[in-house]
């Protein structure tokens, strides 16, 4: 064996530009074995970081005669849903956005509007304050806002007296009501959600009653994780 690889290495420098290609694609081939492996690990393999992972189910609706192309849930199609579906537990929606904070140095987060529930459903309890309560959705509630850990450290100091105080967002003042858990991530696509709303507490109000906004997440207690479809051939022939 030791001969044999003393010959493969004296053949390798004798002709350097055929090494330099071996090693490239060698590298490429390694490259995207590793990248695919972190996704299907992360995706298929890994458990979901929320309580009973197996019970969560991601819902969308379908467009009708387009087969293949899906769209999150509306809230207004969301509230269908939930007063209307046995099959869940419970049930919670969210939209996202992007928007100011100032305090200081201004800086654009990610954030999203979401049902109250959401974070019991996710089993997610708040690092720091008592987080949102039902009333919280009610048109006209307090504006109230939960933040994640890192802008918390960053725009705070991780002073636990943030609790309570005022955090400007696009130019609306809301009081922070909880931090969560450093090691809490959601379904963000490029960047992780920073400040968390609850419906009474959008910005855009009408979102309640706006049909054409979507995306929902319901739990039920025997279903798998996964897409599940709804064909709405009355109302999505947008």
């Amino acid at each position: 064996m030791l001969a044999d690889l003393r010959s493969a290495i004296r053949s390798l420098l004798e002709s350097p530009q055929f090494t330099i290609v071996a090693l490239v694609v060698l590298a490429l081939g390694i490259g995207a074995n590793a990248a695919i492996f972190s996704v299907v690990n992360a995706v298929l393999l890994r458990p979901l970081p929320f309580r009973d992972p197996d019970a969560l189910v991601l819902l969308s609706t379908q467009r009708f005669r387009e087969a293949g192309v899906t769209l999150p849930f509306s809230f207004p199609e969301y509230f269908d849903v939930r007063d209307q579906s046995g099959s869940f537990d419970e049930s919670g929606a969210w939209a996202f956005g992007r928007g100011n904070v100032s305090a200081g140095e201004p800086e654009q987060v990610l954030f999203a509007v979401t049902t109250a529930n959401i974070f019991s459903i996710l089993g997610i309890t708040p690092e720091v304050g008592p987080g949102f309560t039902p009333s919280d959705d009610r048109p006209g509630a307090r504006r109230v806002a939960i933040v994640s850990h890192g802008l918390w450290q960053r725009r705070f100091g991780a002073d636990r007296s943030a609790v309570g105080r005022p955090l400007t967002l696009d130019g609306r003042t809301y009081e922070i009501v909880g931090v969560l858990p450093p090691s809490f991530r959601f379904l963000s696509i490029q960047q992780d959600t920073e400040v968390w709303l609850p419906i009474g507490s959008d910005p855009f109000v009408d979102r309640r009653y706006a049909r054409g906004l979507r995306s929902a997440i319901l739990r039920s207690p025997t279903a798998s994780f996964g897409l599940a479809s709804r064909s709405d051939s009355q109302a999505s022939q947008d």
